[in-house]
């Protein structure tokens, strides 16, 4: 798909904006270059919970699911989480998470 060279640009304008509509569009770029490397990078690594939300629904329509897998084992936010959920039933993407379930809430 997108070419090394083109993956890179897009990798450096990610990093260099700080518009979050550009980075979302950037995203969807890497999503269509076929950059699975790099979106996992910034699903592990971008700070805004919205930013990091569209690198994994990036990874789901593209059917990353082993790149899915590895984010989910390490997430400790239950509404990332859930967010897995939504972004992978949507995209119709196999889910390995698929019986998670939020901690029940105890009453005392």
């Amino acid at each position: 798909m997108g070419g090394a060279d083109n993956q890179q640009i897009l990798d450096e304008a990610y990093r260099a904006s700080s518009d979050a509509a550009v980075k979302r569009a950037i995203l969807r770029g890497m999503m269509t270059s076929g950059d699975r490397t790099r979106l996992l990078s910034l699903a592990k690594t971008e700070t805004s919970t919205d930013l990091r939300a569209e690198a994994i629904q990036q990874l789901a329509v593209m059917r990353a699911s082993t790149e899915l897998t590895e984010l989910y084992q390490a997430e400790q936010s239950v509404d990332m989480k859930k967010r897995f959920s939504k972004g992978s039933l949507s995209a119709g993407t196999p889910r390995p998470w698929s019986t998670w379930r939020a901690p029940r809430r105890t009453s005392n």
